[in-house]
């Protein structure tokens, strides 16, 4: 999933955009996922690549997140902050309309430049006391040096590519059509597969699904596996690119290890393609961003 869009795996004052369709939920069920600061929002209101640091002399910042189960006209409200000084910059408050499940965003256009230091942005639903979602970031002269670099892998066997971080290593199991990616620096000895991403193709198996009911069947598989502490956190299909995007997450323990899983779930004729982020707890926030820009610019070739 590429092209500076985002899954799932979730600001301009002033936008809503579209992600899924309208329904009626209590107000009890409306929550936040997958709030970042990002370098752009497109038209449809999806937001770019995930960001944690802004240069002093930013035109604009954007901070973004996924509206889930909200009934209608549910208000939010973004509390934007200079936490260096505990100055209260501004707050917006926006109106979600009659669509339950969307992204949601809320900009700051600096009129001079910031000053250096620590930011957060806090976003309510309703009238909760307690925000919902807290993003933090900085700015920092530094932080045009802080965007991630990809690169490019591509498998002919397994049929697809993905823009992978430049500083992560790579190991090919041509005989599954797999590859694991995963940064060195986040490895854990004894632990191969944790603060990783398994993308593979599996032929065939797809046949007489479409997207929801792949979803659902993968849902149910895993959360039959008996894994220890097993707990479901989401799903979801959206369209990205033009193309449609699975997403499922929870989470799990491993002996001491509070893991998160998340995969990413495409599929085209009968074959099915995967990417799975495997990602202990104190680590999704740093790896998160990378797997979401690999599944946004998965490529299915032909």
């Amino acid at each position: 999933m590429k092209s500076n869009k985002r899954i799932a795996i979730v600001a301009v004052a002033m936008a809503l955009a579209l992600l899924a369709t309208a329904c009626s939920f209590s107000v009890s069920t409306a929550n936040i996922q997958d709030a970042i600061m990002t370098n752009s929002i497109d038209q449809d209101g999806v937001p770019g690549e995930a960001v944690t640091s802004f240069t002093p002399d930013a035109e604009m910042l954007y901070v973004s997140a996924k509206l889930r189960n909200a009934p209608d006209n549910t208000k939010i409200k973004f509390v934007w902050t200079y936490v260096t000084t505990n100055e209260l910059i501004d707050e917006i408050t926006v109106d979600s309309g009659d669509i339950s499940d969307r992204y949601i965003y809320s900009n700051l256009e600096p009129t001079a430049t910031l000053p250096e230091g620590d930011y957060m942005v806090q976003i309510f639903v309703d009238n909760r006391k307690e925000p919902d979602a807290t993003v933090n970031f900085t700015v920092s002269a530094d932080a045009a040096m802080s965007t991630p670099a990809y690169t490019l892998y591509s498998q002919e066997a397994g049929g697809y590519s993905f823009e992978y971080p430049m500083d992560w290593m790579l190991s090919e199991d041509l005989g599954r059509l797999a590859v694991l990616a995963y940064p060195d620096a986040y490895s854990i000895a004894g632990e191969d597969d944790l603060n990783t991403v398994y993308v593979y193709a599996d032929k065939g198996i797809a046949d007489g699904y479409n997207i929801d009911t792949l979803l659902q069947a993968w849902v149910d598989e895993i959360g039959g596996k008996g894994i220890e502490n097993y707990k479901y956190i989401a799903q979801a299909v959206d369209n990205i690119n033009g193309k449609d995007i699975a997403s499922y997450s929870y989470s799990w323990t491993r002996g001491d290890y509070q893991l998160y899983n998340v995969d990413a779930l495409m599929i085209d004729g009968s074959d099915l393609y995967v990417l799975e982020l495997t990602v202990t707890q104190d680590n999704y926030e740093a790896l998160y961003p990378l797997f979401e820009h690999m599944a946004i610019s998965f490529e299915i070739l032909k």
